[in-house]
């Protein structure tokens, strides 16, 4: 699944005693075209050893950096009105999950889809408006703040500033293509090392 908006057709159609056969043989022959598709593609660029790759790291000097300090450490609930979190919808899987194709706003316009996709935007705005004037759902989530250092092309996340106890390891990939006056970056190259 592409997008986890896709999630709630795909299960659907396999849980479906009509549709999970003929859903099981289009994604298979899918995948086949990919795989044929790929195998006939040629590298960009060719790949490097992970051992060169890591030679080319992201150049940084840790030692004059001064990074900003958390003013609370650990997990902590944050809320947000719906009416915040409206204007970071993503409305184009929302559309594909009723499977109607096209980009949002241009969806709206389309001349195949457009009628219905503005029927099914104006309806899930009144959902949202009900919510919001209701305080009917109260959204809420947490975020956890925590030292962590970059160990190779890992990020240890620790407890506290003591940083003696690690809570988890984040392993992170590096990209291995040949990149001349570039980096292959990792996510840990943006950690300052342990």
């Amino acid at each position: 699944v592409q997008n986890a908006s896709r999630t709630v057709g795909v299960v659907a159609a396999l849980l479906s005693d009509s549709q999970r056969d003929d859903f099981v043989a289009r994604t298979r022959k899918e995948y086949e075209t990919v795989r044929i598709q790929h195998g006939r593609k040629k590298p960009r660029t060719p790949p490097v050893t992970l051992e060169a790759a890591r030679d080319n790291d992201l150049a940084f000097d840790w030692a004059s950096y001064t990074p900003p300090v958390a003013h609370r450490l650990g997990v902590h609930e944050v809320e947000a009105s719906i009416e915040t979190l409206r204007n970071y919808i993503d409305w184009t899987p929302f559309f594909m999950t009723w499977s109607l194709a096209g980009k949002y706003p241009r969806i709206l316009e389309d001349e195949v889809v457009g009628e219905e996709a503005q029927r099914l935007f104006k309806d899930a705005n009144e959902l949202l408006d009900k919510l919001s004037a209701g305080k009917a759902l109260n959204p809420r989530g947490v975020v956890g703040l925590f030292p962590a250092n970059r160990v190779g092309d890992d990020v240890e996340i620790y407890r506290d500033e003591t940083r003696t106890h690690v809570l988890t390891v984040g392993h992170h990939l590096r990209q291995q293509t040949e990149k001349v006056g570039f980096a292959n970056y990792c996510l840990a190259d943006f950690v300052a090392p342990k």
